[in-house]
């Protein structure tokens, strides 16, 4: 009998109505990581507007820029590296960093309609 914790992946709650993290979940996808990850918007669970990006694995729960390190280091590749070079810096800043951002997205990149169509 196969091992459950073999067929365990992470789940990523992004925020689903921000075009940036729609078009970074989009880029990620045609990488692979929708075989690595579920990838699910925020909205389908809640009301609320999400705060920070969540990344659930079978011994941890991260948020914000933890949570997009990792994220990005399961992606691997190119994206591996980036998260490498990044984990160098101290977590409040890439966490400062990642809020001034999330804070901003919608100013910044604008939002849409939360698409159901996600794995």
């Amino acid at each position: 009998m196969q091992d459950i914790k073999e067929n365990i992946v992470p789940i990523v709650y992004f925020d689903g109505q921000c075009n940036f993290c729609h078009s970074l979940v989009k880029s990620l996808k045609r990488k692979g990581l929708d075989t690595k990850a579920h990838l699910l918007p925020f909205q389908l669970v809640s009301n609320e507007k999400p705060t920070a990006l969540l990344f659930i694995d079978e011994t941890e729960a991260l948020e914000a820029g933890e949570a997009a390190l990792s994220l990005l280091t399961l992606t691997g590749g190119f994206y591996k590296n980036i998260s490498k070079v990044l984990k160098q810096f101290p977590k409040n800043l890439v966490n400062r960093l990642y809020y001034y951002i999330a804070n901003n997205r919608y100013r910044l990149f604008g939002t849409k309609s939360c698409e159901v169509h996600y794995s």
